[in-house]
């Protein structure tokens, strides 16, 4: 599949940005976004002296170096797609859960969603009782944002059972 790759500028030869056409072989979703595994048209030299047409595979970053080509159906490109963490998967069935109206629950057991025991989420995740009290604050976020697993979004753990630090003297 054809996709534009967009090579970097290099201010000391005075060279813009770049955009060519590439082929895509793969792509990877990771933590922090997507990569495209690309072919980018190169040439060789061959033993008998010629050069031939040739390609370099490379991983870049979309969308800041590899953008789609208008027109071009990318459903058959091999894609790997990171699964969702048990927290993520609960987090995004309660977060719909409240945005339809549904209470918080105050018990591991009292909602149970596709299998998945909100209640004990919403425990473990701090237990308050309310959706606009600091702990459950990224329950209200924009939706389809999820926070990756070990944000500042997700609740502190408890303190309970561990020694307090000793103030410096």
């Amino acid at each position: 599949m054809p996709v534009r790759v967009v090579l970097p500028a290099d201010p000391l030869l005075g060279h813009p940005e770049q955009e060519i056409v590439a082929r895509l072989w793969r792509r990877r979703q990771t933590e922090t976004g997507w990569v495209f595994q690309v072919g980018l048209p190169s040439y060789e030299g061959s033993e008998a002296g010629t050069v031939q047409a040739a390609e370099y595979r490379v991983w870049v970053r979309a969308p800041e170096h590899a953008r789609p080509v208008d027109g071009v159906d990318y459903d058959q490109v091999p894609t790997d797609r990171l699964e969702a963490s048990a927290w993520q998967r609960a987090y995004r069935l309660c977060r719909a859960h409240v945005g339809a109206g549904g209470p918080l629950p105050q018990a591991a057991g009292q909602v149970i969603v596709q299998g998945e025991d909100l209640g004990g989420f919403h425990l473990g995740a701090g237990g308050v009782a309310q959706v606009g009290e600091p702990d459950h604050r990224h329950l209200r976020a924009l939706p389809g944002e999820i926070p990756p697993q070990g944000t500042e979004a997700r609740p502190a753990p408890s303190r309970r059972g561990r020694p307090r630090p000793r103030p410096a003297c």
